[in-house]
């Protein structure tokens, strides 16, 4: 539950952030380079707590049937499958996968 409120938490900052810079500093746009960063902020974010609760346990770091999803989940979105295919795809690969060694 500890980690849906860090979510919750980065994504609401993730976005005060983007709207309260702008609305401070009146009619100054931030640079190109800076546009760019903040544009990329949100996804990198959420990538980054995707592969944390993916392969952390604890304190240990461990590879188990959530790798596998996250694997079809990822070749489907970059063969541009809509996201709740990939989402299902990844499911199926992960029960598939527990079924095959027996989990």
């Amino acid at each position: 539950m500890t980690v849906w409120i860090l979510i919750a938490v980065l994504a609401a900052s993730t976005l005060g952030m983007k709207m309260i810079g702008p609305a401070l500093a009146g009619n100054w746009e931030p640079p190109p380079a800076a546009l760019r960063v903040i544009s990329l902020l949100g996804p990198a974010l959420m990538a980054a707590l995707v592969v944390s609760n993916t392969f952390v346990d604890g304190r240990m770091v461990v590879l188990d049937v959530r790798a596998a999803g996250l694997l079809v989940g990822l070749v489907a979105l970059l063969v541009r499958l809509p996201m709740i295919v990939a989402a299902l795809m990844a499911a199926v690969a992960c029960a598939g996968v527990r079924l095959l060694i027996g989990i």
